[in-house]
């Protein structure tokens, strides 16, 4: 019964993994379809692949950060398999629903790594709750003291609380779960590491401000000398971000998104609306193409891994060959 239900888990994961590219796809087509339509007027393209180095190297930042995150649960994972399976399992999260990604990543753990579900679960809480933590404090940071009589530095020493108490909370909380009357259990028997608490928090404040970096440069392609600066543009996508990750009907936040960051740029960065429409819209596609390319790079290195593994087996059977044969040659 065990070995018919992971059979058919493996095709689940396989269709959803399947359906997750198609929607990928979609959306990649239907971001190009409005951007035709908005007829942009893009006059520096070297700025458009320098933003899309940027998103490329912000994903890597999220696989590093969530990496960290399993090495606190105890679970580590070697970076080349990170690599290899970060982007693809996550694929059916463009399924409407939003939970589908994370089932997908937690099948993938369990058949590759022999991790539990309990601590697949606990990582994607924690880097759910991580990633809506400083992307609220960041958020705040630049809105709240332009609208309330707040302190910088009290909004920041809040917001490392908050990252703090998320960090130790979400564990905890998962342990006292009960699953098909089971306990979860989860072995944190070992004093939580400040270092990995510090190196993951510095982890996606660095993606939060490499996306808004990448606004920037998208500003810099198109016609009118747009001026953005870091701080408002940070800010936006962070908020924008939250925003269509809570609405978890829409697959990945798309169009939500996109609307949210163009009002914000307009409210934060007093950008006229057209001008910040095109900015979400290029940014969206320049989004997709980030993770199409490291899809690309994961399917490569599965490849590799598979033919260096199928080699390893032939010359395996070659040396039992030789042997059967008492080392003679026939």
């Amino acid at each position: 019964m065990t070995g018919r239900r992971s059979t058919w888990r493996k095709y689940l994961q396989a269709g959803g993994i399947a359906l997750g590219l198609l929607l990928l796809a979609q959306q990649a087509w239907q971001g190009y379809v409005a951007l035709q339509q908005a007829q942009a007027c893009v006059v520096r393209p070297r700025f458009l692949i320098m933003a899309l180095g940027l998103y490329v190297v912000a994903y890597f930042v999220q696989m590093a950060a969530w990496a960290m995150i399993m090495r606190y649960l105890h679970a580590p994972l070697p970076p080349r398999a990170v690599v290899e399976g970060y982007a693809i399992s996550f694929l059916p999260r463009y399924i409407p629903g939003s939970v589908w990604g994370y089932l997908s990543r937690n099948e993938w753990l369990a058949q590759t790594h022999a991790v539990s579900y309990s601590i697949s679960t606990t990582a994607s809480l924690v880097e759910a709750a991580m990633l809506l933590v400083t992307a609220g404090v960041l958020g705040g940071l630049y809105w709240l003291p332009a609208h309330y009589d707040l302190s910088i530095l009290a909004i920041a020493g809040l917001g490392i609380l908050a990252a703090w108490l998320t960090w130790r909370i979400v564990p905890w909380l998962v342990i006292k779960i009960n699953i098909g009357g089971r306990r979860i259990e989860i072995d944190l028997a070992q004093e939580h590491r400040m270092r990995l608490w510090s190196a993951t928090t510095a982890l996606y404040v660095g993606f939060w401000v490499l996306q808004g970096a990448a606004l920037l440069l998208i500003a810099r392609t198109l016609c009118g000398n747009l001026v953005l600066d870091i701080v408002p543009a940070t800010a936006s996508f962070a908020l924008a971000w939250a925003i269509g990750f809570l609405i978890i009907f829409v697959p990945a936040g798309l169009g939500v998104r996109e609307w949210t960051l163009s009002a914000l740029l307009v409210a934060f960065a007093t950008l006229q609306p057209g001008q910040s429409t095109l900015i979400a819209l290029i940014s969206r596609l320049g989004l997709i193409g980030a993770e199409l390319l490291i899809l690309l790079i994961g399917f490569h290195g599965k490849i590799q891994k598979r033919k260096i593994q199928n080699g390893q087996i032939q010359s395996w059977g070659r040396k039992r060959d030789w042997s059967a044969n008492d080392g003679s040659l026939e």
